[in-house]
C-alpha cells in the first residue's frame, strides 16, 4: 500500500511540473493569440519637385514602407487606398488618380505666359490607419513660342516695279 501511495504522489508531482509547460506551449485550455495590429507605414514621393514645360510628361511614384522594413512595398496592401490630386488641373493633370503607386503628371498648355507652381498631393489611407500625405511641387513654364524673323529688316519697293 505504501508503494502505491508513493507512486501516486510521484505521478502527481510529475504531472504538476508538466501541466504549466503544456499551457506555455499553447496546449490545453484553447489557443492564446495576440490581437492583429495594424502595421504603421511611412510614405514619400519619388521626387519633391518637378520643373516642366507645357506639354511635358513625368512619372511620380509613392514609396510606401512598413515600419521596421528597409525596402518600400512592391504593391498596395489589401484595404489601402491611394489618391493623387493636382491643385490646379488647368495647368497640371495626374492619371491615374486613384489606387495606383504611380501616376503620370502632364503639364498642360495654358494661355498664361508666366511660370506657375502647382502642388501634386498623394494621400495614402491604410485600412484602420491614419491617412498619410506627401507633396510634389511642380513648376510649369509656358511652352517656348516659335520666333519669326524677317531679313532684311526693311524693304523698299519702287512704285510700279
Amino acid at each position: 500500500m505504501k508503494r502505491r501511495i508513493g507512486a501516486f504522489v510521484l505521478a502527481l508531482a510529475l504531472l504538476a511540473t508538466l501541466f504549466p509547460a503544456a499551457f506555455a506551449a499553447g496546449g490545453g485550455g484553447g489557443e492564446q493569440t495576440s490581437p492583429t495590429e495594424t502595421p504603421n507605414y511611412t510614405i514619400s514621393i519619388s521626387t519633391e519637385t518637378l520643373d516642366m514645360e507645357a506639354g511635358d510628361r513625368e512619372t511620380l511614384r509613392v514609396n510606401i514602407t512598413e515600419e521596421g522594413q528597409d525596402e518600400p512595398l512592391p504593391e498596395i496592401p489589401d484595404g489601402m487606398t491611394i489618391t493623387w490630386e493636382s491643385d490646379d488641373t488647368t495647368r497640371v493633370t495626374v492619371s491615374p488618380a486613384n489606387n495606383s503607386m504611380s501616376t503620370t503628371v502632364e503639364a498642360r498648355a495654358s494661355a498664361e505666359t508666366t511660370q506657375r507652381n502647382v502642388t501634386i498631393t498623394v494621400r495614402v489611407k491604410p485600412q484602420n490607419g491614419e491617412e498619410l500625405v506627401d507633396y510634389c511641387e511642380v513648376t510649369v513654364r509656358p511652352a517656348q513660342q516659335a520666333a519669326v524673323s524677317v531679313q532684311p529688316a526693311t524693304l523698299e519697293l519702287a512704285p510700279g516695279g
